[in-house]
């Protein structure tokens, strides 16, 4: 997953509010929201799962934005699984999930 999400994703993170993670809709490469929580994040994407269904969120990406660096939570089916996962403990197919492997690396954002 391409961890780079240019110098306006990381300026939009207001350090008053904290808001470290955020969601990127990988096809138009626009920011969808901005979370405190990857929790808050998670459940953003399970309703709209819910709203919307599957598709909705199959080119969305999450990612992890602390001091300037920018790190990929998950993104895709990949983060399907881990929402599922982390606010309704089943992966898309009724199972038990697991969280996603992390991320191997990080890039820092541009100014």
């Amino acid at each position: 997953m391409d961890t780079t999400v240019g110098h306006s994703a990381a300026s939009m993170v207001d350090a008053d509010r904290d808001l470290r993670y955020g969601l990127l809709e990988l096809e138009t490469g626009n920011m969808v929201g901005f979370f405190e929580t990857e929790a808050a994040a998670l459940a953003a994407v399970v309703d709209s799962i819910d709203r919307y269904g599957m598709e909705a969120v199959e080119t969305l990406a999450l990612a992890h934005f602390v001091s300037g660096e920018v790190a990929a939570v998950a993104e895709g089916e990949q983060l399907v699984e881990h929402a599922l996962a982390a606010v309704r403990g089943k992966a898309s197919n009724g199972k038990t999930a697991s969280p996603p492997e992390p991320a191997p690396k990080s890039t820092r954002a541009t100014a």
